[in-house]
């Protein structure tokens, strides 16, 4: 490294990408990191990408060359780069001003890394944000971390998939550059580039969202459509090649990602002949049958051409197989995924997530009661469930979320989130009345909140009542046929309220579906999930003295896991927070360091702690109740021990 700062060489290899190219310029030009050298490389253009660059040459070195591809475009830049690091951008991809000023400090405190991973988006010209760009395994580790950083040899992590999605994410020592040898001349040369770094050095991930990738169905890596098909054949190659330079278990390990690749290839051929492609699709399958798999190739080609009526009843068939009992009840079934150490103490090794019954619609609500059984709603039935130690369930009350006789098939319209006041006195979010109510000791209902400046609410989920007696609630569209295109929707937000001496404030309106919703320990903050596809993440909030909510701030994104989006959440004594989620329940520390995750077969809709000493988690997930005791107290409602 030159004695001075370190110097950065940016190389951008372009081809008939005019339209974009001064965008992606300006984004480097706003780098806030001064020592900055920009190499263009224009790969035969068809385009004005020339006349769209004048404008630049004073700043940029622009090189144009005969058409030969985006792997020569690269080395050809890479030859020309005079800097410590190499940084690569696409000619459409784009960069937040202080991208390259955060790479070269978490460099410079990893002087042994081949390789600088942040984060970042996708985007489109209709979405902002199509979602993370750094991989499942890395998030998730660093989710696990003290910190937003994370050190390691991850080559096991590269050959398993490419866990870096853009090379707008990347910053690599030259060095390491030269000893790893140019880029290859292949659809996956970024991923084939990253396997030979990951083999000889450490990489450094870390968290900042400092990239973004612009989606485009033209671009260099072709059709969308066939994206993975035409991809597939040279990730195969590359793979067999990163094979002949590992040692054994590499080599059995790349063996196993190229099983994996063969059906993911044969998947991708079914579904674009399902589009309307049978013919290049069935060309696809039968040259995988010949050179890589005949037993997979043969599968895929008989569910493309079988007949759409028979496909269909095998796959009701599969359903209702899917319907029955998954176990009896007090079976022991799930795991526990331990990502800390510090999980052991709160879910001990010999805990077991115990099976309690099964057969419901949609299960949610639950809240232990001070008799010693617990009452969990079930929605699409519009029935409160009593569940007791020995007894097993029972229907303990009907209609009690719609007060008509039937619910519309498929709504969730029943009573949802249930919780204690201080008085012991049951508080319901009736979801299809639309509306707050308080069980009262002689029978009768108090109505709570219906209404908010005369007009009503949507459908309220989930409540949870301050030490003073100051209650909040959550106020989604989920009980609404067409939630936020129901025409009977009167309120232009989805809101987190408050209830205090028969007053109701809107506290929130920020949150596209607010869901389930607890305090910390000392009550200095409210946790909020956000239960939108797009958008999975907790929100933490400054409660103020007079009960408003302030400096609301992201707790904990896990938009890029696949499954449900967040729903009920409970806290322990202790400030760990509990959190159902994608594919199961996730504990967190009060920083957010995820702890460990409490996998059920059928994930969870909302929790409670529950048994006589406070210990005990009940889990309502879909048809199934859970039970797990743990090695800590939680935060139960004030009388519901």
């Amino acid at each position: 490294m030159s004695a001075g700062p370190a110097t950065v060489s940016v190389v951008i290899a372009t081809y008939n990408d005019a339209r974009w190219l001064p965008e992606t310029l300006e984004s480097v030009l706003a780098q806030t990191y001064p020592h900055v050298e920009i190499v263009v490389v224009d790969d035969g253009s068809t385009d004005d990408t020339r006349a769209r660059i004048e404008s630049y040459r004073s700043r940029v070195r622009y090189v144009r060359r005969k058409h030969e591809g985006l792997a020569g475009a690269r080395n050809a830049g890479v030859a020309l780069a005079t800097g410590d690091f190499v940084a690569l951008l696409d000619a459409d991809d784009l960069w937040l001003p202080e991208k390259l000023a955060k790479q070269v400090a978490v460099a410079e405190r990893h002087p042994d890394s081949g390789l600088i991973a942040c984060d970042g988006v996708g985007f489109t010209a209709e979405h902002p944000d199509t979602g993370r760009l750094l991989g499942r395994r890395w998030l998730r580790l660093l989710l696990a971390s003290s910190g937003r950083e994370i050190t390691g040899h991850y080559h096991d992590l590269m050959i398993e998939a490419n866990q870096i999605r853009s090379p707008a994410q990347v910053l690599l020592p030259r060095r390491v550059l030269r000893e790893i040898g140019p880029f290859t001349d292949s659809m996956v040369q970024d991923y084939d580039c990253y396997l030979r770094v990951a083999q000889r050095f450490p990489i450094t991930v870390h968290a900042d969202l400092l990239a973004r990738y612009r989606e485009r169905s033209d671009s260099m890596s072709g059709p969308v459509g066939r994206r993975g098909i035409v991809w597939g054949w040279d990730l195969l190659r590359s793979l067999r090649r990163h094979a002949d330079r590992c040692d054994p278990a590499g080599r059995q390990r790349v063996a196993r990602r190229l099983r994996a690749q063969v059906r993911a290839m044969a998947y991708e051929a079914y579904a674009y002949g399902m589009e309307g492609n049978r013919i290049r699709a069935t060309r696809v399958l039968m040259r995988l049958g010949r050179e890589e798999s005949v037993t997979v190739a043969l599968i895929y080609l008989t569910a493309l051409w079988t007949p759409g009526r028979v496909k269909r009843r095998l796959i009701g068939a599969l359903r209702t197989v899917r319907r029955l009992p998954r176990a009896a009840p007090g079976r022991h079934v799930g795991h526990v995924d331990r990502w800390t150490p510090e999980i052991d103490e709160i879910v001990p090794h010999d805990a077991k997530i115990e099976q309690l019954a099964d057969g419901f619609a949609f299960t949610e609500g639950p809240v232990w009661m001070p008799g010693g059984y617990l009452l969990f709603a079930d929605l699409p039935h519009n029935v409160i469930r009593r569940w007791h130690p020995v007894e097993g369930a029972s229907v303990l009350r009907t209609r009690t979320g719609y007060s008509a006789a039937d619910v519309p098939p498929g709504r969730s319209m029943g009573s949802n989130g249930m919780t204690l006041d201080g008085e012991g006195r049951l508080t319901i979010c009736e979801a299809g009345n639309r509306r707050v109510t308080r069980q009262e000791p002689d029978g009768t209902c108090t109505v709570l909140a219906d209404c908010f400046e005369g007009r009503r609410l949507n459908s309220p989920n989930d409540l949870v009542y301050r030490s003073d007696g100051v209650l909040y609630f959550t106020d989604p569209p989920h009980g609404l046929p067409l939630e936020d295109a129901d025409p009977a929707k009167e309120l232009p937000w989805n809101g987190v309220y408050r209830w205090a001496d028969g007053k109701l404030t809107l506290a929130l309106d920020e949150l596209r579906r607010p869901n389930g919703l607890a305090f910390s320990p000392d009550e200095k903050y409210l946790y909020v999930g956000n239960s939108d596809p797009r958008r999975k993440v907790w929100m933490r909030y400054e409660v103020e003295p007079d009960g408003s909510l302030t400096n609301g701030e992201l707790f904990l994104d896990l938009t890029f896991e696949p499954g449900q989006e967040p729903d009920g959440l409970k806290v322990d004594q202790r400030g760990n927070l509990y959190l159902t989620g994608p594919g199961g329940l996730w504990i967190t520390d009060p920083h957010a360091r995820v702890l460990g995750v409490i996998r059920t077969p059928l994930e969870p809709a909302n929790v409670a702690w529950g048994d006589p000493d406070g210990r005990a988690l009940y889990l309502t997930a879909r048809s199934a109740l859970y039970r797990v005791r743990l090695g800590i107290e939680g935060i139960c409602p004030a009388a519901g021990r």
